[in-house]
């Protein structure tokens, strides 16, 4: 190479550039792997959430659907879903009406029950009772006005 001073011409990066960018780069990748690691974390969790959620909705919706009024009591048991073994814990208690129960479920994986990952509460009410609710109709459109 035909330079005319050291200062303004250079062959390449100096050896202390190198090993700057190399550190810059670590950093950028470590820190890059590790919010991709969270991620698969989260999505791990929010699945393991929601079915955990189904699990617990599903128990209230079958006491409902047997279409009789529960006794006070503690149960647990296990079920299956998407291919994983669930443990859950179903309260009924009494509320202030005697013709209503309170519903209570606790979830947890089957082989760590004290770590609940889900909780879900509903009411069944006795059967028969009541007068049954009118249904509730959608408001109609007339000529782009609400009626």
């Amino acid at each position: 190479m035909n330079c005319k001073s050291q200062s303004v011409c250079s062959d390449g990066f100096t050896l202390v550039e190198v090993l700057v960018a190399v550190a810059i780069l670590a950093i950028g990748l470590a820190a890059v792997f590790g919010q991709i690691s969270q991620s698969v974390f989260t999505v791990g969790y929010l699945r393991d959430s929601t079915l955990a959620s189904w699990v617990a909705v599903d128990r209230i919706t079958e006491l409902r659907i047997e279409n009789r009024f529960p006794d006070i009591d503690e149960t647990d048991g296990e079920i299956d879903m998407a291919g994983q073994s669930w443990r859950y814990t179903l309260n009924i208690s009494q509320t202030p009406l005697p013709d209503l129960r309170r519903i209570d479920v606790a979830v947890s994986f089957a082989d760590t029950p004290d770590s609940i990952i889900s909780k879900a509460t509903g009411f069944i009410g006795r059967p028969g009772t009541g007068e049954p609710l009118p249904p509730v109709l959608p408001p109609r459109y007339t000529q782009g006005e609400l009626q």
